[in-house]
């Protein structure tokens, strides 16, 4: 079984509503890149990520799609897929940086390499350790009565922990939607905040402290700037609400110095900021080893690269779930993991069970193996 071809492409998906708006930035629409890698035999591997991660990681579709092509591709093609560690071994050592060529080829490498044997990607994974996969829900900003309606909106729909972007200013208005959240979810689903780097250690505290009095907070995400790990450090040590690291964690050394740092409580993993499967997994088996619990999420992606999150979370001791991205899709190509009252549930079939269109896809380039 060898890989013979490998094909990229890229696709606009709009998001219904306001869009994803942070502290940082506001997206309307995320394009994703798309890695098809087809064998002698006719078998077909997906891969898909995120492309427009400047504001994130500093990947774009444009870099993604030139990695992919020029630097990714001659370290793939002809290759055995019996030979999957050392092509990967190659992927990883292509380049620095450049996590989401890293991430979209591996997730394409690995349904290929499920599929050759016949069994789920979780499966190939090392097998289901997470029986049920129930996923957060988080509520944009807004007004405080659209904080309200979009929590009764979640609470209906089954989930069980709302998590609350927060960052905006003065931050009595923060405080102020957090109210009307945990005045309809207290008791009902456990609550989290989401600064995306927005504060200073002093205000992260001060904040920390005052949205914690008003309902207990199962935790709080990244309420420093990402590669501030001493900001983290501050923080973490002057509250008693867990601290979670996102944008600051972007590969296995990263979780490494957090953990060393004591700079966090948590970690959020996401296949597309790490550099795909592997790394993830590298950076669950450093935080189990240090007994710090983690979240396996996503990035607001597409439904293929979801389910390979998903696939990766049901193979994993993951203590929390964000899988609700593909969910604001309004014009997916892919078929894959759905969400039912609040939990993600894996497509049937072998690698990661998606159905993908790629007539819905723009192609970028095809590169053969040459003989």
């Amino acid at each position: 079984m060898r890989i013979v071809r490998l094909e990229g492409f890229r696709k606009d998906l709009h998001l219904a509503g306001v869009g994803i708006r942070m502290a940082s930035a506001t997206t309307t629409t995320i394009t994703d890149v798309y890695a098809v890698l087809t064998t002698d035999d006719g078998r077909i591997g997906y891969g898909e990520v995120r492309g427009n991660m400047h504001y994130f990681t500093g990947d774009t579709p444009e870099r993604t799609l030139d990695v992919l092509q020029n630097l990714l591709a001659p370290r793939v093609l002809g290759r055995e897929m019996h030979d999957l560690p050392s092509i990967l071994a190659e992927v990883h050592g292509a380049t620095v940086g450049n996590h989401a060529a890293m991430a979209v080829a591996e997730i394409a490498l690995h349904d290929l390499a499920a599929k050759r044997l016949g069994i789920p990607l979780y499966v190939l994974l090392g097998g289901r350790a997470s029986a049920e996969l129930p996923s957060n829900q988080t509520i944009p900003f807004g007004t405080p009565d659209e904080a309200e309606g979009h929590a009764v909106r979640y609470l209906a729909e089954g989930y069980g922990q709302l998590k609350l972007r927060v960052g905006m200013r003065p931050f009595q208005m923060d405080l102020d939607r957090f109210r009307a959240v945990a005045a309809v979810a207290v008791g009902r689903a456990s609550l989290a905040v989401d600064a995306n780097q927005a504060w200073t250690p002093k205000e992260a505290i001060r904040n920390i402290r005052a949205l914690h009095a008003v309902a207990p907070l199962e935790y709080m995400e990244q309420p420093t700037p990402a590669r501030d790990f001493h900001a983290l450090r501050q923080v973490t040590a002057a509250t008693e609400v867990p601290i979670m690291a996102d944008e600051s964690l972007q590969s296995p050394r990263d979780a490494l110095e957090l953990i060393r740092l004591q700079a966090v409580d948590l970690l959020h993993i996401k296949l597309v900021k790490v550099g795909g499967l592997i790394p993830a997994r590298q950076v669950m088996a450093i935080a189990e080893a240090a007994g710090v619990g983690y979240m396996m999420g996503q990035m607001t992606e597409g439904r293929a690269a979801t389910t390979a999150a998903a696939h990766c979370a049901a193979a994993s001791r993951a203590r929390y779930f964000e899988l609700y991205g593909s969910e604001e899709v309004l014009d997916d190509p892919a078929k894959g993991v759905r969400l039912v009252h609040g939990k993600a549930i894996l497509p049937e079939g072998p690698g990661l069970g998606v159905e993908l269109d790629l007539g819905a896809l723009e192609r970028i380039f095809t590169v053969e193996e040459r003989r």
